[in-house]
């Protein structure tokens, strides 16, 4: 048994190939982003901002995170966690 398609199926597909060598093409040819060379986080503190009261739930998983993530950042860096509740975390989105 046949399928019959119509007759500007093949229309399409020429076109749906086309996009595809292009955005292969487009990726392959750009430019990789490149590693910058390390910041200088030496003895520096880095304020790591919470939207939410103390004790709530992104409390504590932004604590966590602030205790490990000084690890893998290069340099002796210390993170403090500050926390800035209201309206809905919109007093410290602004």
């Amino acid at each position: 048994m046949m399928t019959h398609y119509p007759p500007w199926a093949n229309d399409v597909m020429r076109l749906l190939m086309l996009i595809r060598i292009v955005a292969v093409t487009i990726l392959v040819l750009c430019p990789v982003a490149r590693a910058q060379s390390p910041a200088d986080f030496n003895g520096r503190n880095i304020d790591l901002y919470i939207g939410y009261s103390a004790g709530g739930g992104y409390d504590v998983y932004a604590r966590l995170l602030a205790r490990h993530m000084g690890r893998f950042v290069p340099g002796n860096l210390t993170i403090v966690p500050k926390n800035m509740p209201g309206a809905g975390s919109l007093v410290l989105a602004n």
